[in-house]
Protein backbone atom coordinates (compact mmCIF):
# COMPACT_ATOMS: atom_id res chain seq x y z
CA UNK A 1 0.00 0.00 0.00
CA UNK A 2 1.64 3.64 -0.74
CA UNK A 3 1.98 6.42 1.59
CA UNK A 4 -0.55 8.84 1.79
CA UNK A 5 -0.38 12.45 2.60
CA UNK A 6 -1.35 11.79 6.40
CA UNK A 7 1.51 9.02 6.46
CA UNK A 8 4.19 11.51 5.20
CA UNK A 9 2.94 13.92 7.61
CA UNK A 10 2.95 11.91 10.73
CA UNK A 11 6.20 10.54 9.89
CA UNK A 12 7.58 13.81 9.53
CA UNK A 13 5.99 14.77 12.97
CA UNK A 14 8.03 11.96 14.78
CA UNK A 15 10.87 13.60 13.49
CA UNK A 16 10.10 16.69 14.28
CA UNK A 17 9.01 15.43 18.27
CA UNK A 18 12.27 13.18 18.19
CA UNK A 19 15.13 15.78 17.40
CA UNK A 20 13.15 18.93 19.80
CA UNK A 21 12.84 16.24 22.43
CA UNK A 22 16.95 16.09 21.42
CA UNK A 23 17.47 19.73 22.00
CA UNK A 24 15.23 20.17 24.80
CA UNK A 25 17.51 17.31 26.58
CA UNK A 26 20.44 18.37 25.56
CA UNK A 27 19.42 22.19 27.10
CA UNK A 28 17.81 21.19 30.03
CA UNK A 29 19.34 23.72 32.93
CA UNK A 30 21.76 25.62 30.03
CA UNK A 31 22.21 29.08 28.98
CA UNK A 32 22.88 31.00 25.92
CA UNK A 33 26.57 31.35 26.92
CA UNK A 34 26.77 27.29 27.14
CA UNK A 35 25.12 27.08 23.60
CA UNK A 36 27.27 29.67 22.52
CA UNK A 37 30.91 28.17 24.23
CA UNK A 38 30.41 24.78 23.59
CA UNK A 39 30.97 23.64 19.72
CA UNK A 40 30.20 20.31 20.34
CA UNK A 41 26.23 21.09 21.92
CA UNK A 42 26.37 23.78 19.74
CA UNK A 43 26.25 21.64 17.00
CA UNK A 44 24.49 18.88 17.67
CA UNK A 45 21.83 21.21 18.15
CA UNK A 46 22.09 22.94 15.18
CA UNK A 47 22.23 19.42 13.18
CA UNK A 48 18.61 18.57 15.12
CA UNK A 49 17.14 22.31 14.85
CA UNK A 50 17.79 21.03 11.06
CA UNK A 51 15.86 18.44 11.59
CA UNK A 52 13.15 19.47 13.35
CA UNK A 53 12.69 22.48 10.74
CA UNK A 54 13.28 20.32 7.67
CA UNK A 55 10.53 17.67 9.11
CA UNK A 56 8.18 20.44 10.29
CA UNK A 57 7.94 21.92 6.84
CA UNK A 58 7.78 19.01 4.92
CA UNK A 59 4.67 18.10 7.48
CA UNK A 60 3.54 21.30 6.58
CA UNK A 61 3.19 20.71 2.77
CA UNK A 62 1.40 17.95 3.44
CA UNK A 63 -1.28 19.57 5.89
CA UNK A 64 -1.17 23.13 5.51
CA UNK A 65 -3.33 23.65 8.37
CA UNK A 66 -0.22 23.22 10.87
CA UNK A 67 0.69 26.41 10.12
CA UNK A 68 -2.32 27.87 11.25
CA UNK A 69 -2.01 25.80 14.46
CA UNK A 70 1.17 26.76 15.35
CA UNK A 71 2.78 29.55 16.83
CA UNK A 72 5.64 31.28 14.85
CA UNK A 73 6.33 28.32 12.43
CA UNK A 74 7.21 30.16 9.32
CA UNK A 75 9.37 32.36 11.59
CA UNK A 76 11.63 28.90 12.83
CA UNK A 77 11.62 27.10 9.52
CA UNK A 78 13.02 30.67 8.43
CA UNK A 79 15.81 30.23 10.63
CA UNK A 80 16.23 26.27 9.89
CA UNK A 81 16.70 27.62 6.43
CA UNK A 82 19.22 30.27 7.40
CA UNK A 83 21.19 28.19 9.62
CA UNK A 84 21.53 25.33 6.79
CA UNK A 85 21.93 28.03 3.64
CA UNK A 86 23.97 30.88 5.42
CA UNK A 87 25.81 29.50 8.48
CA UNK A 88 28.26 32.16 8.33
CA UNK A 89 25.81 34.30 9.64
CA UNK A 90 23.93 32.13 12.52
CA UNK A 91 21.83 34.55 14.64
CA UNK A 92 23.05 32.57 18.03
CA UNK A 93 20.48 34.58 20.09
CA UNK A 94 17.36 34.11 17.72
CA UNK A 95 18.69 30.37 17.44
CA UNK A 96 18.53 30.32 21.16
CA UNK A 97 15.30 31.79 21.53
CA UNK A 98 13.61 29.57 18.92
CA UNK A 99 14.56 26.42 21.07
CA UNK A 100 14.41 27.22 24.27
CA UNK A 101 10.32 29.63 23.52
CA UNK A 102 8.84 28.42 20.18
CA UNK A 103 10.19 25.25 20.04
CA UNK A 104 8.15 23.91 23.52
CA UNK A 105 4.87 25.51 21.93
CA UNK A 106 5.53 23.56 18.45
CA UNK A 107 6.39 20.11 20.24
CA UNK A 108 3.37 20.42 22.55
CA UNK A 109 1.01 21.18 19.14
CA UNK A 110 2.72 18.66 17.61
CA UNK A 111 2.28 16.39 19.94
CA UNK A 112 -1.30 16.92 20.46
CA UNK A 113 -2.02 16.34 16.18
CA UNK A 114 -0.31 12.78 16.98
CA UNK A 115 -2.02 12.13 19.60
CA UNK A 116 -5.39 12.48 17.83
CA UNK A 117 -3.71 9.60 15.68
CA UNK A 118 -3.19 7.52 18.68
CA UNK A 119 -2.75 8.24 22.26
CA UNK A 120 -1.68 5.36 22.99
CA UNK A 121 1.95 6.16 20.98
CA UNK A 122 2.97 8.62 23.45
CA UNK A 123 3.37 7.33 26.36
CA UNK A 124 7.16 7.56 26.33
CA UNK A 125 7.37 10.92 24.62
Amino acid sequence: MPFTSRDRRNGALWEAVTASTDIRDWTEGKMLSDYTGDTLLRSAIERQFGVFTRSIRIAAQQDESLRDDMPRLSEVIGLGEALADRYDETDHEAIWSAITVDFPMIRARIVDVLGEEDDSSFACV
